[in-house]
């Protein structure tokens, strides 16, 4: 199933063709947030995806993109 989520997030990043947050890309595929987030900087490491920081007044936003 791993694998599989694995697959759904970088499958859902390209299709959208913009930066997403976790809980964006959670509320597509309906799993949880932290479940992507963990997805995700997994992916990031192995070079699959991408990562932009964004900073406002109100925090950091951290956005996953598609390679």
């Amino acid at each position: 199933m791993n694998g599989k989520i694995d697959e759904f997030i970088v499958q859902t990043l390209r299709e959208n063709k913009k930066p997403m947050t976790a809980y964006e890309i959670a509320k597509k595929l309906k799993i949880s947030w932290p479940t992507v987030t963990k997805h995700c900087m997994n992916l990031l490491l192995d070079g699959k995806i991408g990562r932009e920081v964004k900073s406002s007044l109100s925090g950091k936003k951290t956005l996953w993109r598609s390679k």
